[in-house]
């Protein structure tokens, strides 16, 4: 299957972008859907086409962090820019997908790829000011904002900042999906079934997100940031939530990871959302897995060899979605009642972030 890819700004003129635009907050989105394939179709394209139409300005970003340009264009992927949607009488599923600060929105790709194929809808949503560089239809190219670039880990103020923007973009971009459709000659997407999934900044966006709006069909958090969720407001979340979290989940783990102003800040978010969902809750760490894991930076980057965990991840986040948001009775709970759970390196935790025996609930 190809998978096409569309781009489009929403403009919210409610609110400005950290650099004062007077266009309002610029959301960049994504959206990735199953395409049409035939004898003239391209099945596979370079990873660099994700960055058209300032593929060479996105590349030399990149080469300047350290990544091989000709590494990432002999990466393929199976996405064509602008392709044509393979039309089915019934609408997918939409996953609005957020990514972790810095990070640019399309940068996921290992999961996009397998969402697709399994009939999602995949809509991703860029922060113009935090990511590392973003890129407009029109050919703008825009680099990370100097304030974020310099951002302590400390500075609950800003932080809370960028998390209140998210929160706000994934609000609209939902809200406004319906845009979308006028692009394409038939609707694509199921509006009453929309997931969410987000990493880290993102992950805690999602969850406030969810909090705002109760009628998303589920959500999954990647290692998200604990320590900014807002636990003092109280709020009914009857949404079903997978947490993923990275092979060191507990304080004792983290400590080599984290200043203590951000540790024991970041342990008890975790304990405090643990005990504040009152609908049905999944927490699992990852073996071999750490932040970035979550994301395609260490394809992009070369560091070390992740297909086979990513593909472990990929599996937990499908089945979770397909089960919650498509309906497909117990697609989830089929795999985590899998023989193979803990030879995959996927383990429950606890409040703390111990592992669980597999029996465990």
């Amino acid at each position: 299957m190809n998978i096409g890819r569309f781009v489009h700004v929403f403009y919210d003129r409610s609110r400005g972008d950290f650099d004062s635009s007077d266009m309002g907050r610029s959301i960049i989105i994504s959206l990735f859907y199953p395409a049409e394939t035939n004898a003239e179709s391209p099945t596979v394209s370079s990873y660099a086409r994700l960055f058209d139409p300032c593929a060479e300005m996105a590349l030399a970003s990149l080469k300047e962090m350290g990544a091989d340009e000709e590494h990432i264009k002999s990466i393929g992927i199976p996405v064509v820019n602008q392709a044509e949607p393979m039309y089915t009488a019934e609408k997918r599923p939409v996953i609005l997908y957020v990514p972790a600060f810095g990070i640019v929105r399309d940068m996921y790709m290992f999961q996009i790829e397998n969402l697709v194929k399994q009939g999602f809808i995949v809509v991703t949503i860029g922060a113009t000011d935090e990511s590392m560089f973003s890129i407009y239809p029109d050919g703008r190219f825009i680099r990370q904002a100097g304030k974020m670039s310099s951002i302590e880990s400390i500075d609950t103020v800003l932080w809370d900042e960028l998390l209140q923007a998210r929160v706000e973009d994934i609000l609209y971009t939902a809200a406004h999906l319906q845009e979308l459709e006028s692009c394409f000659s038939s609707p694509l997407m199921d509006m009453e079934r929309i997931g969410l999934v987000g990493h880290s900044l993102g992950g805690a966006a999602v969850f406030e997100a969810v909090k705002r709006k109760a009628d998303f069909r589920a959500a999954i958090l990647l290692d998200p940031s604990f320590h900014l969720l807002h636990l003092q407001d109280r709020a009914d979340i009857a949404t079903p939530f997978l947490v993923m979290r990275q092979e060191k989940c507990t304080h004792k783990e983290l400590q080599p990871q984290f200043s203590e102003a951000i540790l024991n800040p970041f342990v008890d978010g975790y304990e405090g959302l643990y005990y504040y969902l009152s609908g049905y809750m999944s927490c699992l760490k990852v073996e071999v897995a750490n932040h970035m894991t979550f994301s395609d930076v260490p394809l992009l980057f070369k560091e070390g060899e992740v297909s086979q965990v990513q593909r472990t991840i990929s599996l937990y986040v499908t089945a979770f979605l397909r089960e919650y948001v498509s309906n497909k009775l117990h697609e989830y709970q089929g795999v985590l009642l899998s023989e193979t759970m803990n030879q995959d390196g996927v383990y429950k935790i606890d409040h703390k972030g111990n592992a669980l025996e597999k029996n465990e609930v």
